[in-house]
């Protein structure tokens, strides 16, 4: 959808902009595979971007939850 725009941006950091923007949007939906690969994207052009850094680390901590919460339902019903 948005990600069409991507392309037409020649500058580096109007990329990472809009790639952030969209992987923020991502995020908020529940699509956090795709916002992680944008903010991969992102990290790829600035490594230390800091809010490129703590979104990353947003979407790994949710996605640590719900295996955590996957295997405590998968050992429940195994009891």
């Amino acid at each position: 959808m948005l990600e069409g725009s991507l392309p037409s941006s020649s500058n580096p950091l109007q990329m990472r902009e809009k790639m952030y923007l969209i992987a923020v949007g991502y995020y908020r939906s529940g699509d956090y595979s795709r916002s992680r690969q944008l903010i991969d994207r992102c990290l790829e052009i600035v490594p230390d971007w800091r809010q490129a850094i703590t979104l990353m680390k947003s979407i790994e901590d949710h996605i640590k939850k719900v295996v955590y919460v996957m295997y405590v339902g998968i050992a429940r019903n195994s009891w």
